[in-house]
């Protein structure tokens, strides 16, 4: 069965954040996903591999992004991992395939070793949701609302 990472690269201007978001792409490249689709949000790609596709936007990532990709009659029976772009993932994330059943979407949340990370008053350390899976199916793709929050 293929599996299949997504997430999106932007231009972050804080260098440290910046640091930041390109070990975790890099962990995650490692991870060995079949596939990896990178949604560059007004940058050229600087991530390159032969399972690596780069999809060039000038907006965010949308569910509606990630739901075109799951219904893909390519992708079907395939895993699909959407995450937010600093979430490093555990490798036991490709065999969440055994896991999930039909018209079933996993919600994962992160843990945060630091409860001050979250920069959102309303976001609270190890109860949002950032990264998203499920097998690939037909589905509806009426969902258009942007992952994340710009930046962050």
């Amino acid at each position: 069965m293929k599996k299949t990472l997504m997430f999106q690269w932007f231009d972050c201007k804080d260098i440290a954040r910046k640091q930041e978001l390109t070990d975790c792409i890099n962990h995650n490249l490692a991870i060995g996903f079949d596939e990896v689709i990178i949604y560059n949000d007004s940058v050229d790609p600087i991530f390159h591999g032969q399972n690596i596709k780069n999809v060039s936007t000038h907006s965010r990532i949308t569910y509606s992004d990630y739901i075109n990709v799951v219904k893909d009659p390519s992708n079907y029976g395939s895993l699909v991992v959407l995450t937010n772009t600093d979430i490093k993932l555990d490798k036991d994330i490709l065999s969440l395939d055994s896991l999930i059943k039909e018209k079933t979407l996993i919600a994962l949340s992160r843990y945060e070793k630091k409860r001050n990370t979250c920069r959102l008053p309303m976001v609270h350390a190890g109860c949002m949701g950032n990264a998203f899976a499920t097998n690939s199916q037909k589905r509806d793709s009426s969902m258009r609302y942007s992952i994340g929050a710009a930046g962050l």
